[in-house]
């Protein structure tokens, strides 16, 4: 009787013992099924480890800085005079694969006229991953025009002004870009003569 006492008073620590061992996994079970149901957000849910549980911000595209230099013959309108003047040119630009941003600035001149302008504009192209690229542009900027003539007092005028190109780029692939093309651009401001124009026809390098 002794013996059977004692065995019953040494099993009822056990069993308390052991219960929690054997209610976690229903508890694990119930907590699974109740998820199913209502699932957990993702932001509340904790981190996991490995490779997969970090997030990659996507990395912006880098642009190519590139710089432009142009020469050609130019063609003034409305500044009174009948000759043809000479282009100096520069451009620094950021390459985005299918267009150019760029900062522009030109000098025409010849004995009795000038043509500054200042300016920002986009260069579009058609077929941006091919060596042989057309291209249309546009640009904005300040132009300073000076004329003179034997008729009339000399004219001087600053103001803003807009152009278009077009042309095409050979090498477009290569670190260095050969540019040929055409450019109009307008003063729109007048002098003693109208709005002063300029047709330009340029060849230079992107490098």
């Amino acid at each position: 009787m002794k013996l059977l006492i004692w065995s019953v008073l040494m099993a009822a620590p056990l069993s308390a013992f052991c219960a929690p061992a054997t209610a976690a996994p229903k508890e694990a079970q119930r907590d699974a099924a109740a998820e199913d149901v209502f699932p957990i957000p993702a932001k509340h849910k904790p981190a996991e480890s490995g490779l997969n549980s970090s997030y990659e911000r996507p990395r912006r595209k880098e642009s190519r800085q590139i710089f432009n230099v142009s020469i050609g013959p130019s063609f003034f309108t409305n500044l009174n005079i009948g000759s043809t003047g000479f282009l100096f040119a520069g451009a620094f630009g950021w390459d985005l694969d299918k267009a150019i941003v760029r900062l522009n600035a030109d000098v025409a001149v010849n004995s009795r006229a000038v043509w500054a302008n200042v300016g920002l504009g986009v260069q579009g192209f058609f077929l941006e991953q091919a060596d042989f690229a057309p291209y249309a542009a546009a640009d904005f900027g300040v132009t300073y025009t000076h004329a003179e003539n034997a008729t009339k007092l000399p004219q001087t005028v600053t103001g803003f002004a807009m152009g278009a190109s077009a042309g095409v780029l050979l090498f477009r692939t290569s670190t260095v870009s050969f540019d040929a093309g055409f450019r109009y651009a307008v003063l729109l401001k007048e002098n003693g003569y109208g709005l002063p124009q300029m047709f330009l026809f340029k060849v230079g390098i992107w490098f």
